[in-house]
């Protein structure tokens, strides 16, 4: 085979000595010819194996390929040799930095000042590292010293710029990064770290331009790999986030953060199970890495695995007490396993711990709806609480013009345009609206559309997408729309839009079906209901917003498309009567564990089917296994299932339901019509508030009266009572679907018609009081 010449072949008698080769490998290192200066630095040490010059320059070019082990080895060879070479001490400390070995590289960059203090790198290095290990102050005035020498060196003007971006002094930030990157175009890190500044402004898509630019500067960087990744990620491009978190971790496989940045990007796309190896890799390779275990936490309990995520959270908390994520993610954890209270003090201790945190103070707010024992009106204080001073609304007039009969623009905010439980009710009326007398607006806040966000979009004359917008520029978007009346669905479940409610985006705000209690927020000045949730005198005064009651239902009812035909009723085909309730468990608190089971005793040979998302997890079906084994009803008599995900099958179990128990004091909504609707009646208690009255306008919708109790004792009486009826449910059964179809509860056009009356009414009102205040 004949001999392949070196890439860096010179004319034959050209120098050969080790200061010529030296010389000619720096002349092709420079020129960015990195193959022919590795070449030329190889065959110096091959006539001199201990060159300290070609060990660290070897070793230079090696920590910028990112093989920074390699490079550690290099250059300290070559220190060792030359203890006074201060460019070396400096490089050994950038390779020692890279591999997180602070304290090393914080050596090395002062070993380097010591022997060279006009070595400026080398005190911007420092300085970047004492910021790394927290010593901001040091690493102040290290830069700063720097600056005053030279006011535009690049690295320097990088750390300062760090510093100034944690400080959120975004502008004096970017006066660093820009000067950097004038200086030193070439300086990937102060591209990279310009992204993550401008990130942290919202300005992605500039962020994600100077991230290119990064990658493009540096092949080798798995940090501007995965913030470009972050970048697109917030710009809802979910494939190529993806490919260059992929990138990020090609480089280096074992990047916590980019592990942990692909495991919650696939996490929003709903791919638990394929998010999951991600994220464990990622707590794996830094334990005490808090992101990581908060998004496997979060990963877990969406896989219902909730015991497990409990675990993570445990261990966020014993790293970081005072960490208020932690105590929030932990306090939904344990209230959707049914441990209620302390499930609601984590997420009060972590708005305590930041008062700005109102995820974690809507999230013990929805919470408070479960517990047993609690009054309208402290739960009308616990939601006033919700708008502190700096959140109340301001005087805001608005430019709609005061014609009481014209077309009115009306918009539904909602996260909930999606296979959810609330999109039964939200259809209907978006499908029957005239739109002759009614242009519709929907905020559509839906990460991932589904088919149901498909056929929902179909109903509205204007469909904005908002799920990348803050909750300022959604009520500017509102506005720019001149809105009439808008309409939030959500209250404080999930991704609710109230920060933007309570800055007042249209001139009529309404509350309607998401969530069962007032919103707190004296900007919205309404609420929709019926006079059986809500009879008037009853619960008036547990609100923030007027009650407007509906003449009929404050809610109508969609059934699924593809719900099979109702069965027998189970106990006339050979088996045990069986009790059933497919509600959310928290819902089933020890009041009403207590209660079925005094059913269950009084009922001997009944059983009881359970079935919730949450009983997938096995040491919370203990738990409701322990809690009815107090009350003396064994497992035998319990069945516990898990989420179905096909709707056929999930209504098909309805097939082994006689009788459908009614949690309280917060009914079921969706559960209850879904039962009704395959032709099993619910059994409800009706209490003083709205979550405990559902049950009973739901039953009276369809004509099941008879299904309505209002004390514990009539309740477990006429349950009792129904097991030796079973003609009378059969009847029921056999005639229930058609009697719902028929019924105020399915009758979509009616519910517009009554809906859009309300909306009229109060419109009108605004009118005339915008002409009076304008006299």
């Amino acid at each position: 085979m004949t001999p392949q010449p070196s890439r860096a072949a010179r004319p034959a008698g050209a120098p050969s000595s080790v200061a010529d080769l030296l010389a000619l490998g720096l002349g092709y290192h420079k020129a960015g010819r990195i193959p022919e200066a590795i070449d030329l630095y190889t065959e110096v040490l091959q006539l001199d194996r201990d060159q300290p010059y070609a060990l660290h320059l070897l070793g230079e070019i090696a920590h910028r390929a990112g093989r920074n082990e390699r490079a550690v080895e290099l250059i300290e060879r070559a220190v060792t040799l030359m203890p006074e070479l201060a460019e070396a001490h400096n490089n050994l400390g950038t390779a020692y930095q890279a591999l997180g070995r602070l304290g090393e590289a914080e050596a090395s960059y002062r070993r380097a000042i010591e022997l060279k203090p006009s070595l400026l790198i080398a005190r911007s290095n420092l300085g970047a590292v004492l910021k790394a290990q927290g010593n901001v102050e040091e690493a102040r005035r290290q830069v700063e010293r720097v600056l005053t020498l030279d006011p535009r060196a690049a690295e320097a003007c990088v750390t300062l710029g760090d510093i100034l971006r944690e400080e959120r002094d975004y502008a004096a930030a970017e006066d660093c990064y820009r000067i950097a990157t004038e200086q030193r175009p070439d300086n990937a890190a102060a591209w990279n770290n310009l992204g993550i500044m401008l990130m942290a402004q919202r300005r992605n898509e500039e962020a994600r331009d100077v991230f290119e630019r990064a990658v493009a500067l540096d092949s080798h960087s798995a940090e501007a790999h995965n913030n470009l990744g972050n970048a697109l990620r917030e710009l809802g491009k979910f494939k190529e986030a993806v490919a260059w978190y992929e990138k990020a971790l090609a480089i280096r496989p074992l990047y916590p953060q980019a592990l942990s940045n692909m495991g919650a990007a696939l996490a929003a796309r709903f791919m638990f199970q394929e998010a999951l190896p991600f994220l464990r890799k990622a707590v794996e390779c830094d334990p005490g890495f808090i992101d990581a275990l908060l998004n496997l936490g979060a990963c877990l309990r969406n896989l219902d695995r909730l015991s497990e995520a409990l675990e993570c959270f445990d261990r966020a908390l014993e790293l970081e007490p005072e960490n208020p994520r932690c105590h929030n993610y932990r306090g939904l954890t344990l209230i959707e396993t049914g441990v209620i209270e302390d499930g609601l003090a984590q997420c009060r201790k972590a708005f305590r711990l930041d008062p700005n945190y109102m995820r974690a103070q809507s999230n013990y707010l929805f919470g408070l709806n479960y517990r047993a024992e609690i009054t309208g009106a402290e739960m009308l204080a616990e939601h006033r609480a919700f708008e502190i001073p700096s959140r109340q609304p301001p005087a805001r007039s608005f430019a709609n013009r005061t014609d009481p009969e014209r077309r009115l623009r009306v918009a539904y905010i909602s996260p909930d345009f999606k296979r959810h439980s609330c999109a039964f009710f939200i259809e209907p009326l978006l499908a029957a609206h005239d739109k002759a007398d009614f242009e519709v607006f929907c905020y559509s806040d839906v990460p991932l559309p589904d088919p149901v966000t498909l056929r929902i979009k179909q109903h509205a004359d204007h469909w904005r997408d908002i799920n990348k917008l803050p909750d300022a520029e959604l009520a500017d978007a509102v506005r720019a729309d001149e809105i009439d009346i808008a309409i939030e669905l959500a209250g404080h479940t999930g991704q609710h839009r109230l920060n933007a409610f309570a800055t007042r985006i249209a001139p009529i705000q309404i509350s309607w079906l998401g969530y069962p209690c007032t919103t707190g927020l004296s900007a919205i000045g309404f609420r929709l209901t019926d006079a059986i949730a809500d009879p008037p005198g009853m619960t008036d005064a547990h609100y923030t917003e007027t009650l407007v009651r509906l003449p009929q239902t404050f809610l109508c009812y969609r059934p699924h498309d593809d719900a099979p035909e109702a069965g027998p009723l189970p106990a006339l085909t050979g088996n045990p009567f069986t009790f059933g309730s497919f509600n959310n468990l928290p819902k089933i608190n020890d009041r009403v564990i207590g209660i079925w089971a005094r059913i269950l005793s009084e009922a001997p040979g009944t059983r009881l089917l359970l079935k919730s998302r949450s009983l997938a997890d096995e040491p919370t079906c203990a738990r409701i296994r322990a809690a009815f084994e107090t009350h003396g009803i064994g497992a035998s008599r319990l069945e516990l299932v898990a989420w179905i995900g096909n709707p056929a099958d999930h209504l098909r179990l309805y097939d082994r339901i006689d009788l459908a128990l009614d949690p309280f004091p917060y009914n079921g909504t969706t559960t209850t019509c879904e039962a009704m609707w395959m032709g099993v009646p619910v059994l409800t208690l009706a209490g003083e508030r709205h979550a405990a009255r559902v049950g009973a306008s739901l039953l009276t919708q369809v004509g099941l009266q008879q299904f309505v109790t209002n004390s514990v004792e009539a309740y477990v009486d006429r349950a009792v009572a129904l097991v030796r009826q079973l003609g009378e449910l059969a009847a029921v059964r056999r005639d229930l679907r058609g009697n719902m179809a028929a019924s105020p509860l399915c009758d979509g056009a009616a519910f517009a018609r009554d809906v859009e009356h309300a909306y009229r009414a109060l419109w009108r009102d605004w009118c005339r009081r915008s002409r009076i205040s304008e006299e």
